[in-house]
């Protein structure tokens, strides 16, 4: 039986940074999402393809957090992957206010997720 344990991570301290960071993460979600739609919409999008530009990071999501986790974890990497993705998710949503056309905006979504 071969040695599955658990890669180190810091201990109490890390647990406490990554609970204050998810709860950061998950409360800026919370804020804009429900306007997003709107926004979209404003920006001239189409009900079907507002659908799909809010469905493009739950996909990028479903092909990449298995491939950066699994890369993050045999690197010993957890930290790095952690800031890199949310350096490109706020250097995204800075872009997006820019964006006009579905394909662009489902781009940086893309990008962020």
């Amino acid at each position: 039986m071969s040695d599955t344990s658990a890669p180190p991570t810091g201990g109490r301290q890390f647990a406490l940074r990554l609970a204050i960071f998810y709860s950061a993460i998950f409360a800026l979600n919370g804020a804009y999402m429900p306007f997003f739609p709107v926004w979209l919409q404003a920006s001239g999008l189409a009900p079907a393809l507002i659908g799909l530009v809010m469905a493009a990071p739950t996909a990028a999501r479903l092909l990449s957090v298995p491939i950066v986790t699994a890369t993050a974890g045999r690197r010993d990497a957890l930290r790095g992957s952690l800031m890199i993705a949310s350096l490109l998710t706020f250097a995204g949503f800075l872009l997006l206010s820019g964006m006009k056309t579905a394909a662009t905006i489902a781009l940086v979504l893309w990008i962020t997720a």
